[in-house]
């Protein structure tokens, strides 16, 4: 089993190594994939590859999931909500230090 606090930023993984780093089965991250939740560089299954902070990606899904009891669709759109909400965050900090 991969180790994910051996992992770096800048290390990818394929789908097999996805699933175990995860702890999760490949079909759920295809599922993941197929709702863009994940977005592996390559163009099929055999050629992905997830960058390393996907695997955080995939426990927060699987805890929006499991916690809200959200469809696939619904997980998608929190996701992007609390990506969102992350980006306006650290902006926000970046005028805060500009301005002095």
């Amino acid at each position: 089993m991969i180790d994910p606090q051996f992992l770096h930023d800048d290390d990818s993984l394929d789908l097999d190594e996805m699933a175990r780093a995860s702890g999760v089965r490949v079909e759920i991250i295809v599922e993941l994939v197929s709702h863009d939740i994940l977005q592996p560089r390559g163009h099929d299954a055999r050629e992905w590859r997830f960058p390393a902070p996907s695997i955080e990606r995939v426990h927060r899904a699987l805890r929006l999931r499991r916690d809200l009891d959200l469809n696939w669709p619904g997980v998608s759109l929190g996701l992007a909500l609390l990506d969102e909400l992350h980006d306006l965050r650290r902006r926000h900090r970046a005028l805060l230090r500009r301005l002095g």
